[in-house]
């Protein structure tokens, strides 16, 4: 009996040949723009990629009779990824991959204070670009005296940055918004701690998991928490926010959710004997933290930068249905 030309171009199997993938379960970590090569078996790969975050915001220092305050913590870069537990579709890919690696935000200076937003994180396989949005800039902190200095908002992305802080009273700020499915809102400062000389904490940037605390008092908020994935082999933390810095005399920074998964802690008000803003871990995609404001001396204190971002790539074998015996024996 003849053989037919399905069963012969299908390796002796008969039934609906399937483009298969034999990509060894290979890792590959991307920590700077470039093309990751596949393996030459590789058709489907699961990602995580994780942009850079936002710089945390200035903290307003004023002078004796008024109230200094705290900045706003940045925002966690985006994550996008195949894998739990922000898990969608593992992607087609084969030859190679490009992949741009977003750098974290600036820390926000005297006079504009506002931390910068970090910078998107691309990675194009198959003629497709999937893209994780750069973390927000937290927002930097105001004074109501010698001269009055208004807060400022965070600004949005991946995930938003928190505001930054007034003294009693304030209100009417408004944090930075998240993008949906990749990061989460930044907190929102609003009220002091009045009478006395206490300003107002700056707010959370948030995290890819959770939102940055929102704070009314004098210690900074908190950034929100990220996620955790063993994509590499390992359980590895990304994207968490950067803490808010705290404001008048307060001399302790603003603890943070968000520290386990790379964002920065905020900074004390009296940085000379407490703890200064530390900037998030760069290849987490970290929101940095933002600056206490103090009493006593004038000008801004400088925000933490945001961490850079990450793309981690594994090489999937897989197959379903029916697939040809000689893409098995050439495996």
């Amino acid at each position: 009996m003849p053989r037919s030309r399905s069963s012969s171009t299908n390796g002796g199997v008969i039934g609906k040949k399937n483009l298969t993938s034999f990509g060894k379960c290979t890792v590959t970590t991307k920590t700077s723009t470039g093309t990751v090569c596949l393996q030459s078996g590789t058709r489907v790969i699961d990602y995580l990629l994780v942009a850079g975050g936002g710089g945390g915001g200035a903290g307003q220092n004023c002078g004796p009779g008024c109230n200094g305050a705290g900045g706003g913590g940045g925002g966690a870069g985006g994550v996008v990824a195949s894998v739990t537990p922000l898990a969608g579709p593992d992607i087609n890919a084969s030859s190679s991959v490009s992949i741009t690696i977003g750098g974290g935000g600036a820390g926000g200076t005297g006079p504009s204070r506002q931390g910068t937003s970090g910078c998107n994180s691309t990675l194009v396989a198959c003629g497709t670009t999937y893209t994780a949005v750069a973390g927000g800039g937290g927002g930097g902190g105001g004074q109501t005296g010698g001269p009055a200095t208004p807060a400022q908002n965070g600004l949005p992305g991946g995930s938003g940055g928190g505001t930054g802080s007034q003294p009693f009273p304030a209100s009417g700020y408004t944090a930075g918004s998240g993008t949906a499915g990749q990061g989460n809102d930044g907190g929102v400062s609003s009220g002091g701690d009045a009478p006395g000389p206490f300003g107002l904490s700056g707010s959370g940037g948030g995290g890819a998991s959770a939102a940055g605390d929102n704070k009314t008092g004098s210690t900074g908020g908190g950034g929100g928490a990220g996620v955790s994935t063993d994509i590499s082999g390992s359980c590895t933390s990304y994207a968490g926010g950067g803490g808010g810095g705290s404001g008048g005399n307060k001399s302790s920074g603003g603890s943070s959710p968000g520290s386990p998964f790379g964002g920065g802690v905020g900074g004390s008000a009296t940085p000379a004997s407490g703890p200064a803003d530390t900037a998030g871990s760069n290849n987490t995609g970290g929101g940095g933290g933002g600056a206490g404001g103090g009493t006593g001396s004038t000008g801004p204190n400088a925000g933490s930068n945001g961490g850079s971002g990450v793309a981690v790539i594994k090489e999937l074998n897989k197959a379903s249905g029916v697939w040809s015996m000689q893409s098995q024996f050439q495996a």
